[in-house]
């Protein structure tokens, strides 16, 4: 798993990570209208480059915000993995009938 992050990261946010700087801290079974998707969060305790958008086209901007404050606008699903070490949850369902989260 910390192979497809590291290389999201270099995709994404042209960064590099090291596989030991990295920790799993939770896991979403998130679902939409017609897929369902298996998420894993990571937190990287350092990294490598200036972090940049390279996927303009899929993110409009990409900010640093306190985590106990953080933006309206936000992608739902995203907002809750950022909350789920806070709240001390490791795993979340999103999206599904019934859930908190939809």
């Amino acid at each position: 798993m910390s192979a497809a992050a590291i290389r999201e990261a270099r995709e994404e946010a042209g960064i590099e990570l090291a596989p030991d700087d990295l920790k799993m801290i939770g896991v979403m079974h998130r679902k939409n209208v017609d897929s369902e998707w298996i998420d894993f969060f990571f937190t990287a305790s350092s990294w490598q480059r200036e972090i940049v958008n390279k996927e303009p086209h899929k993110c409009e901007e990409l900010f640093w915000h306190n985590a106990n404050k953080l933006p309206v606008n936000m992608v739902p699903f995203v907002r809750k993995a950022i909350e789920m070490p806070r709240d001390g949850m490791w795993f979340a369902s999103f999206g599904w009938p019934g859930n908190d989260f939809a």
